[in-house]
C-alpha cells in the first residue's frame, strides 16, 4: 500500500502489518521524498495513483512525476514528469487504461481549490 501527505514523502507501507502509532520507530518499509520544482520537500494534497508498476504523484508547486515500483521497492527518484508545473495545491492524477495497454493518466488541477481564512 502506498500513501502520502503533507510530509511530502511516498511512504510505502506493509498492507498486511500496519502496526500502530509508533513516535519512536517509523513502521512504513519505504519513504521516497518527493522533491518540488524547487528541489525542496514539498507537501501532497492530492492522492497518488498507481498503474502497471508506476505511482504517479505531484507535490505543491511541482511536476505531475512518476517513480516505479518493483520487487517492493519505489524508485528514489522520478522516471519522469510532465511538461507543466501545477501551482499551489499540485495536481489529483487518475489512470484509465484496457487492462494494461493504453494507460492515459489525467490530471485533475486543484491549484484554484479555496485557502482557509481564519478570523
Amino acid at each position: 500500500m502506498i500513501a502520502t501527505g503533507k510530509p511530502g514523502k511516498i511512504f510505502l507501507l506493509d498492507q498486511e502489518d500496519l502496526e500502530k502509532f509508533n513516535s519512536v520507530l517509523s513502521q512504513d518499509l519505504q519513504e521516497v521524498d518527493v522533491l518540488n520544482a524547487m528541489q525542496v520537500i514539498g507537501g501532497v494534497f492530492g492522492p497518488p495513483a498507481y498503474w502497471n508498476g508506476n505511482i504517479y504523484v505531484a507535490a505543491i508547486s511541482d511536476y505531475l512525476k512518476q517513480f516505479t515500483i518493483a520487487s517492493g521497492t519505489i524508485s528514489s527518484t522520478p522516471h519522469s514528469h510532465s511538461s507543466g508545473i501545477y501551482s499551489k495545491r499540485g495536481t489529483v492524477p487518475a489512470i484509465s487504461a484496457n487492462g494494461t495497454s493504453n494507460g492515459i493518466v489525467w490530471a485533475l488541477d486543484i491549484s484554484a481549490y479555496p485557502v482557509v481564512q481564519q478570523c
